[in-house]
């Protein structure tokens, strides 16, 4: 009993310090998954939608295992975060393809216009 008490005692003192890491580590990793996902989209045989699930999975299993076991520490936030902003760069980069197109037809047009 005295024991049990030391080491919930312990876990206490250090748990602070050490989430702050684990904090930390999950930046790092979001940032480690968005720059594969960005050099995954660029890959023009990979989907982003594939470049997506590939960086969420890498995400996923390495903030898993960063997680400290019988802790209340989550990575939610963090994921959903990622998620977001691939999303955002993926929507940004469909406008710009869109707008190319546009301007490529109507590029077109005037070409046949003068002809």
């Amino acid at each position: 009993a005295v024991f049990d008490s030391k080491v919930e005692s312990l876990e206490k003192a250090i748990d602070s310090p050490i989430r702050v890491l684990y904090m930390k580590q999950l930046l790092l990793l979001r940032d480690k998954a968005l720059k594969r996902y960005k050099s995954s989209s660029r890959a023009s045989e990979t989907s982003d939608y594939e470049a997506m699930v590939a960086a969420d999975q890498f995400f996923s299993k390495e903030a898993e295992a960063s997680t400290r076991p019988n802790s209340d520490w989550d990575f939610a936030t963090e994921r959903a975060s990622l998620q977001t902003t691939m999303n955002e760069i993926a929507q940004s980069k469909k406008r710009l393809a869109d707008t190319r197109l546009q301007a490529a037809k109507a590029q077109q047009d005037v070409l046949q216009v003068i002809q």
